[in-house]
């Protein structure tokens, strides 16, 4: 409070004073209102203030006549009043109330008629409801407890307490003569404590004095040695209780936890609570808080023992109880690139599925003005570096998260961590209001403040290991450690002069540590955790951890359906991306640029001559580069998307929303992205490169390449724990693609032990990369402007010359070797060759039975008859040759006659590539033929190739067509459809999560052969 307010604090009192007849009780009490708002030190201060402001009212009265004198203190009351009212707390005013009254009240004689204005005029300017201001006069000017009028806002709580109160249980002992007056401010949430008797009671550790009124906070414990403590949070529900929604009774029974390790991180902790109650769980590190707290919110599952709320294990029926349990994590689970308004309103259009937008923005507009979050509700949340909110905020914030679907069961973590006292304070009352509107809230918390401290309405203790050491009131669990450990002050538990209670008073009891003979402290504890644990188990009985089972009233939660869910998902992730001016301008920045320095890096022509297509010989590099950008961007834009939202995931799984739903969403926005970089990429490339007409069938495969690198990224992104982690991955995922694309390394130059001659090893298979780059480097010969008309002819023309002037050569030769050498091993395994290619050959007739004749002891007739076969086939491929020649002589003399020679060279120059098509005519390849394994295996113009026969997909490197169920298929499209299958095949994993499945089994195996390492080398010690 100012020192402005103060001083007119107590010039108001002043004017209030009678001064003929001001007593010395009525000092006290302004005494007493200025030790609840100040130190001891400044008390005098105010106090010679008052009296300062006494005197000078006194000398101006006696020059001034009665009447004139109570008009000029109405003004001034009024005025006064008007000055502080707007600075003043609500709670404050009523505390400046009751102590006006209790003042004016203070002496024997009859309140006159000007002092029932003055307070009329206080109660009026302070907004101060009547009904309230009667209670208030009927409490402070009682003299007996049967002089307070019978209001509901009363409690009289003496030895016949459950007869003035039904729905109360008897606090006080039957011997205790008098009683005890609480009156319940209901707007401002304030009890106020009137004794009548003389017995020795204590408030907070101070004796309470007759006569007097007392303000009772959170935490507040009323004693005396006759009587069993009367809790303030016990008296506040018997005026909350009535109103009280809640109706969840939870109880948790025999948890014990083991962590993977094999170490047990709780050993059998039972306990139970109800709704309206405030639970705080405290404990040194490593005494299981975490643990305990996601055990009991559903997040870990107990390895004995169960959680029920209204008896339903929470565990094993978790779609019972949807909605009813709220999580707030220690970090802050927010989408940072979001305002608070629009954390706060996706979060709830996830909570109503069955409310419109205008609903649940009305909403969370009066979610936030109850938060006191209105006026930063446009500003960007921001992150841990670059914050635009407090830190109290954003812990509001998240707690409004869940508030906002009002779960009856709130878990919270650390939430004043990281936060200044003020912020912590609010933050606690926050919580401490929702418990007393009728929820049930557990709070894990470190070493809380003496003000924190009391507004637990239970405390749960534990000791290090997991260990349970006290369940119960926090007022009592001072004194509770204190007996336990003999001290010889176990009745006091609050200071003396303060009433306050030191925290971590308890863990100095329950760590206190055995002295040395020098007086240092050992390593040794006095009690261990294992001795506090068979005291809290004699003192505190299991019988009240009984499973209550009742009928659970659900809340307005309803989440919305599964296409509902994605559309939100949808909209709030690609909002939270379009606030990310830096996220935006680099994924829609990098694909242009890269093409712009790709394309003109790569575009080489000869120094001093003009550029055509043709002659670049970086196309095949140009290609390759493109299908690795095109991965590259689909890795790294997906690679920290699922894990980046972890932590919004774990406080939404509370709401048991759609994976699927989620999952799809991010797939969605991740191909939206990735089709417009690819297309932006080839848009420029191809420009500048001198790419004609291939723009959609590049763009097409470009981006089915980066769709699956967006898969591949989500997958991985599902999968591990780190951010680190991931991107030290990148390069592992990468790198094969680069090198088991078939481009840097040929497939047959590989390890032989992993290579294949015949067709694409499975190494490469597997590589989106070789998919890609094929697919392009395929379509790009034989489907541009000029190649397309003579594709066709060229590939009869390089089937017959491959037969007629190598594959023939080869078969003769070995058919002579055989006639030759006879039975030879080099003729037998020559003999096998002669007949597989035989019966592979197109033109052969197995009634000719040909490859039968062949044999290590075949005769001259048979050999003859083989030699004329093979002349016959020549003859055959050769008018074959002459046929395709002249198609493709026909179709270039009618392009001439239409187009021109000119234009035909044009077409040439702009279309084709020599490079390109050097590589996918191997015509640097000095063996066209090889001999692998009883097969003779073609590299003469792969291109022009067909897929093996009776070989589903599997072929050779750049033929033009594959095998698919018996069809031949234009390689484009099959390695199109490969792409998309492997990018279902993502998606399945993704959805089962499967990547994360195998290394959690990897891990526990890792574990255990570690364990069985250790306890082998104990042995072997």
């Amino acid at each position: 409070m100012s020192e402005k307010i103060l001083k007119a604090l107590m010039q108001l009192f002043a004017i209030t004073a009678n001064a003929e007849r001001l007593t010395e009780r009525g000092r006290v009490i302004v005494e007493i209102f200025l030790q609840q708002q100040l130190s001891l030190a400044h008390v005098k201060k105010y106090i010679d203030i008052f009296d300062e402001q006494l005197l000078f009212l006194q000398g101006k009265a006696e020059s001034v006549e009665r009447r004139k004198r109570v008009a000029v203190n109405s003004v001034k009351v009024l005025r006064i009043c008007t000055d502080i009212n707007s600075e003043l707390e609500q709670k404050q005013k009523y505390i400046v109330l009751i102590r006006l009254i209790e003042f004016v009240y203070s002496s024997d004689e009859p309140v006159s008629a000007q002092e029932s204005d003055f307070l009329s005029t206080v109660a009026e300017v302070f907004n101060i409801k009547q009904e309230e201001f009667k209670a208030c006069l009927s409490l402070a000017s009682a003299k007996r407890a049967s002089e307070i009028n019978d209001a509901p806002s009363f409690l009289l709580v003496a030895k016949s307490f459950a007869e003035n109160r039904q729905d109360t249980r008897q606090l006080l002992h039957d011997n205790l003569e008098g009683m005890l007056a609480v009156f319940f401010l209901k707007s401002a949430g304030i009890l106020f404590a009137k004794y009548f008797g003389n017995e020795q009671l204590t408030l907070n550790g101070q004796a309470l004095t007759e006569g007097r009124i007392n303000v009772l906070s959170s935490g507040s414990v009323i004693r005396s040695s006759k009587i069993q403590p009367v809790y303030f949070s016990e008296l506040a529900r018997c005026f909350l209780k009535d109103e009280s929604k809640g109706n969840i009774h939870f109880a948790a029974r025999d948890l014990e936890f083991i962590f993977k390790n094999g170490k047990k991180g709780l050993h059998r902790v039972s306990f139970s609570a109800s709704s309206g109650n405030l639970v705080g769980i405290m404990g040194s590190s490593g005494a299981g808080k975490s643990t305990l707290l996601n055990i009991l919110n559903g997040n870990l599952v107990p390895a004995k023992g169960g959680v029920f709320i209204n008896g339903i294990n929470i565990h094993a029926d978790k779609e019972k109880i949807e909605g009813i349990v709220g999580y707030v994590p220690q970090d802050d689970l927010l989408l940072e690139e979001l305002t608070v308004f629009q954390n706060l309103f996706f979060n709830s259009k996830l909570c109503f599925g069955n409310l419109d937008d205008a609903a649940i923005t009305a909403k969370v507009n009066e979610q936030l003005e109850s938060l006191g979050l209105t006026e930063s509700k446009d500003l960007k949340v921001g992150d841990v570096l670059n914050k635009t909110i407090s830190g109290g905020q954003r812990k509001r914030l998240n707690i409004a998260l869940e508030l906002i679907r009002k779960p009856q069961v709130l878990f919270v973590d650390e939430p004043t961590s990281g936060l200044s006292s003020l912020d912590s304070e609010n933050v606690m009352d926050l919580l401490k209001q929702l418990s007393a509107s009728g929820n049930l809230v557990f709070v894990v918390i470190h070493q809380p403040s003496s003000d924190i401290f009391k507004l637990f309405d239970k405390l749960l203790l534990l000791d290090t290991g997991g260990y349970p050491v006290y369940f119960g009131n926090p007022a009592d669990s001072l004194l509770y450690f204190k007996s336990k450990a003999h001290h010889a002050d176990a009745d006091e538990s609050e200071c003396q002069s303060c009433g306050n209670i030191n925290s971590e008073q308890l863990f100095s009891i329950i760590e206190s540590k055995v002295m040395d003979e020098f007086g240092n402290p050992t390593a040794e504890r006095k009690i261990s955790p294992q001795e506090w644990n068979q005291f809290y188990k004699e003192s505190f009985s299991n019988e009240e951890n009984a499973v209550v089972e009742k009928q659970i009233e659900h809340s307005s939660f309803a989440k919305p359906s599964r296409m509902r869910q994605v559309g939100v998902f949808i909209k709030r992730d690609v909002l939270s991306k379009l606030r990310n001016t830096q996220y935006m301008l680099i994924n829609f920045l990098e694909a242009p640029v890269l093409a712009l320095i790709l394309a003109y890096v790569l575009k080489y022509s000869k120094e001093g001559a003009e550029f055509t297509f043709r002659e670049n010989i970086n196309l095949p590099a140009f290609l390759f580069i493109s299908v690795i950008v095109a991965l590259f961007m689909g890795l790294t834009v997906s690679a920290e998307e699922i894990i980046r939202d972890r932590k919004i995931l774990k406080r939404e799984a509370f709401l048991n929303l759609s994976r699927s739903g989620y999952l799809l969403s991010k797939i969605c926005i991740l191909f939206v992205i990735s089709a417009l970089q690819t297309f932006s990429y080839v848009l420029i490339s191809n420009e500048i490169f001198g790419i004609h007409e291939m723009g959609f069938a590049y763009w097409l495969i470009l981006f089915s390449v980066s769709c699956a690198a967006n898969l591949t990224g989500l997958n991985i992104s599902a999968s591990f724990n780190s951010v680190v982690t991931i991107y030290i991955l990148v390069p592992f995922l990468m790198i094969p693609q680069i090198i088991f694309s078939g481009v840097m390394v040929k497939f047959e130059d590989l390890n032989p032990q992993v290579t294949n001659q015949s067709r694409v090893p499975l190494i490469g298979e597997v590589m989106v990369s070789r998919w890609g780059f094929e697919a392009l480097a395929v379509n790009q010969f034989t489907n541009n402007s000029y190649q397309k008309h003579f594709f066709a002819a060229e590939k009869q023309i390089s089937n017959a010359i491959f037969k007629k002037d190598f594959w023939l050569i080869k078969m003769n030769d070995k058919l002579d070797s055989v006639f030759q050498n006879g039975n030879s091993h080099a003729a037998i395994a020559q003999v096998q060759l002669l007949k597989n290619e035989l019966r592979k050959e197109s033109f052969y007739s197995p009634n000719e039975n040909l490859a039968d004749l062949i044999s290590v002891s075949m005769d001259s007739t048979s050999y003859k008859k083989v030699k004329r076969y093979f002349e016959g086939l020549k003859k055959q491929y050769i008018g074959l040759y002459k046929s395709a020649n002249a198609k493709k002589d026909s179709v270039i003399q009618a392009m001439t006659k239409s187009e021109g020679r000119d234009k035909l060279s044009q077409l040439k120059n702009g279309y084709t590539n020599e490079n390109l098509n050097n590589i996918l005519l191997n015509a640097n390849n000095l063996h066209p033929i090889v001999e692998h394994e009883d097969d003779l295996i073609q590299r003469f113009r792969p291109v022009y190739m067909d897929g093996v026969e009776h070989s589903f997909l599997r072929a050779p490197f750049y033929v033009s067509r594959k095998n698919v169920f018996g069809y031949k298929c234009d390689t484009y499209w099959v390695n199109l459809i490969v792409i998309w299958t492997m990018i279902l095949l993502l998606m399945l994993t993704l959805y089962f999560n499967l990547l994360k499945k195998i290394l959690d089994k990897g891990g526990e195996l890792f574990e255990r052969m570690k364990g069985v390492s250790l306890f082998r080398k104990r042995i072997e010690g």
